[in-house]
């Protein structure tokens, strides 16, 4: 591969990693997640705002609930496995008191 092209790629790489919230540890999913934070920012901080006994990992789940995405989706997201998932939908629906359909809940906050 030419020389330049290296270069090229390798100062792209690092004005990447400048960005603020940038993941210190450069592993591919700790960039995956903090993609995902940058897509869904401001659904984050409003869900953060208005439920604020869930924890930062509840949100990420509860956002992505929110956006429509299955267990499946969301443990590919976060790379984590859908038993995990299953276990925070378990718990946000519990700190929020639910007995109904979570996304229908989240849509209406």
């Amino acid at each position: 591969m030419d020389e330049h092209v290296l270069h090229s790629r390798e100062r792209e790489r690092e004005r990447e990693r400048r960005k603020p919230g940038y993941p210190k540890n450069d592993t591919p999913w700790d960039k995956l997640d903090f993609e995902v934070q940058g897509q869904y920012g401001n659904q984050f901080r409003y869900l953060a705002e208005r439920l604020p006994d869930l924890t930062p990992t509840e949100i990420k789940v509860a956002t992505l609930i929110r956006e429509g995405f299955s267990t499946d989706a969301i443990s590919g997201m976060l790379c984590v496995s859908p038993n995990t998932i299953k276990t925070h939908r378990k718990s946000i629906r519990k700190k929020l008191g639910l007995t109904s359909n979570l996304q229908t809940f989240l849509n209406g906050v």
